[in-house]
């Protein structure tokens, strides 16, 4: 629940500040985490839902295989941050399918938007936001970084790994391994999200610190179950079975 309202409170920050840049043009992209848009959320929301009557936002969803959150935490969040702030909303899921994500949003530009939200789906968000851009409407990169966005939302992806690797740490630490000896498997994320580098740069960063000099085996990354479990099966394989811990960038990745 928490997760949610920062996540409400920010798109209703950043709905208000969309109003502020549809009237402006600018070459900056501003890029900050989710928790420190919703600590402004009181006034500017309500001074966007004053500005923003009759708008509408134009919302791409990446999928719902990869998490539960696209459907059932961020579309109800998303719909109703940026109708507190003024805005009709629009909401699709590309479903996994990068031509569907194509499509959905040209439809999408076709009906008119006043503000793009775009979580990238392996690359498909850049071109999107190119063809928003070329007609005046600013775009929201939302969760994932997209060039060219004029504003990112996300959690500081980073320290959420820094935060991952430590849990290790302290687990193998109660369980007496000795860390630096230790065999860990890494499974990240698919490598065309600019999170996935940012979850692994943190885990390993924490780990390393610990003493572990790399990994024993690295995954390709995938944020898909069945690729991430075949993968997993790959690593144990390839490890006669001597695996000590496993950092997986999400619970997908976790469960698999």
């Amino acid at each position: 629940m928490r997760m949610k309202a920062t996540v409400t409170g920010a798109i209703a920050v950043a709905a208000a500040a969309m109003v502020v840049l549809s009237g402006c043009s600018s070459s900056n992209t501003a890029t900050t985490s989710s928790s420190a848009v919703a600590s402004g959320s009181g006034s500017a929301a309500e001074t966007g839902a004053a500005d923003a009557e009759g708008k509408r936002a134009c919302v791409m969803l990446p999928d719902a295989d990869s998490s539960s959150r696209w459907e059932n935490g961020d579309r109800p969040a998303l719909q109703k941050g940026f109708e507190e702030a003024g805005y009709e909303v629009d909401i699709q899921n590309a479903l996994n399918d990068t031509g569907k994500y194509a499509t959905l949003a040209d439809q999408q530009l076709t009906k008119g938007c006043s503000v793009m939200l775009l979580v990238d789906l392996n690359g498909a968000g850049v071109q999107v936001a190119t063809k928003a851009k070329a007609q005046g409407i600013p775009v929201i990169a939302y969760d994932r970084p997209i060039k060219g966005a004029d504003l990112y939302i996300s959690f500081d992806n980073f320290k959420v790994g820094e935060l991952q690797g430590q849990m290790i740490v302290d687990a193998m630490k109660k369980a007496g391994t000795d860390i630096p000896t230790a065999s860990i498997v890494y499974v990240g994320g698919d490598p065309t999200d600019g999170n996935a580098k940012q979850f692994h740069d943190g885990a390993d960063k924490t780990l390393k610190a610990a003493g572990m000099t790399a990994p024993a085996f690295e995954t390709p990354g995938a944020w898909d179950a069945t690729k991430s479990g075949v993968a997993f099966e790959q690593a144990y394989t390839a490890l006669a079975g001597k695996v000590d811990a496993v950092w997986a960038a999400n619970d997908i990745n976790a469960g698999a």
